[in-house]
């Protein structure tokens, strides 16, 4: 294992991670921009300096993932080139990779149980599997979480054509009220955020 610079690796991931949140990348355009990205880098690095191993771990991962039939979610892509990073940097027992390995395998299985899964969802189940690693049973921000999966799963799959969007908006309301109780300003935000969407008032008005 070598010690990587933090703030040349956080570049290299910002950089990337923002390109597979946008959900408007391709696998093919996020590929070519790290692969330019790694040429412009060995262009100042020694072929062995580990910040050129971390960034030819993310170009094998998207050619990975460019020879998929049916390309992943940005989420999952996300998660998986964060992990190649992580497994060149860590050792394999470190926290950190540990956690994103869960991450990764919160994603495979949410995806399996919800193909068209929105991204709230998706990262929520992710950020619990995290917080089972990293939290006691007790702990409000390990239960504060399981109220979020739950209320996202609930009204995902409630029946009806109600758009995702105002699905999100409402379980997020109900996630805030179990956490922070009636009166608290990320509750009152989350009911406004709703009530844009949904002019009867949502959960507002029950």
């Amino acid at each position: 294992m070598k010690f990587v610079p933090f703030f040349l690796v956080a570049v290299i991931v910002m950089t990337a991670t923002a390109l597979a949140q946008s959900g408007k990348t391709s696998v093919a355009d996020q590929l070519a921009a790290e692969r330019a990205e790694l040429t412009a880098l060995q262009g100042r690095y020694l072929a062995s300096h580990p910040v050129l191993e971390v960034q030819r771990a993310r170009v094998a991962e998207l050619e990975r993932q460019a020879a998929l039939p049916v390309p992943e979610p940005g989420v999952m892509r996300e998660a998986r080139l964060e992990l190649a990073g992580l497994q060149v940097r860590l050792a394999e027992r470190h926290p950190t990779l540990r956690q994103q390995q869960a991450r990764v395998h919160a994603l495979e299985a949410v995806y399996r149980e919800f193909p068209a899964a929105p991204d709230e969802l998706a990262r929520a189940r992710a950020d619990l599997a995290v917080y089972e690693l990293r939290y006691g049973e007790a702990h409000p921000r390990l239960q504060a979480q399981r109220a979020k999966v739950s209320a996202l799963q609930r009204h995902w799959t409630a029946p009806g054509g109600t758009p995702a969007e105002i699905r999100v908006a409402r379980a997020e309301v109900e996630a805030l009220l179990v956490r922070y109780g009636e009166r608290h300003p990320k509750v009152i935000a989350a009911r406004a955020r709703l009530a844009q969407l949904e002019p009867g008032g949502g959960l507002a008005g029950r």
